[in-house]
């Protein structure tokens, strides 16, 4: 938490600290901080993604119009992106440690080859799971609601939000995944003494 709240304060300016919290100490900024931590509780269960991506993949066959905007804000946002920079570092990372252990026989090289073919299927996935998301954890705002949701994400303070939010939990993930690499490749490294 500390590490969170020491991000946030570095990643924004005092300005940009105040503009948020204004908008999200207000009625539409409180209700969607509750309905995404609810949302993120939800989906980390196996069933409740599924349904989330069942449900979307249900509206999108029915033209759902909501599925548009979300498609829309992810692109404008710039959010496949910004999770893909997360996804492949955190993987280059856990993957990096296992190097040191001979009989894995895994050079850098193939570290990146790897993660260059997966490419492709990792950004198709976080899209998908990001309107799913989405899609599921907004269901509750009415259309005018979700507009002024995207138009604040997408104004100079909502894209200096995003950014310091994205930066701060990529680099969480990178630094946990590069610890349990560690772990993973020195028990490997022991069961080879």
């Amino acid at each position: 938490r500390d590490r969170i709240y020491a991000g946030m304060r570095d990643g924004l300016t005092e300005d940009q600290r105040a503009v948020a919290l204004a908008f999200y100490q207000s009625d539409l900024g409180t209700l969607i901080a509750e309905l995404e931590a609810t949302a993120r509780q939800a989906i980390s269960a196996d069933e409740v993604e599924e349904a989330a991506y069942s449900i979307a993949q249900s509206a999108s066959e029915q033209d759902d119009p909501r599925i548009a905007t979300i498609e829309r804000a992810i692109e404008d946002l710039e959010l496949v992106e910004m999770n893909m920079s997360g996804a492949m570092n955190a993987q280059y990372s856990f993957l990096m440690p296992l190097t040191k252990v001979d009989r894995l026989g895994l050079s850098q090289g193939e570290i990146l080859s790897m993660l260059d073919e997966a490419a492709e299927d990792t950004r198709g996935s976080i899209a998908e799971w990001l309107v799913a998301f989405m899609y599921m954890a907004y269901a509750p705002l009415d259309d005018e609601q979700l507009d002024q949701y995207v138009s604040y994400q997408l104004s100079e303070n909502g894209d200096a939000v995003n950014k310091a939010i994205f930066k701060l939990f990529n680099e969480i993930e990178r630094d946990s995944s590069a610890a349990l690499g560690k772990e993973l490749a020195e028990a490997l490294q022991s069961q080879e003494l």
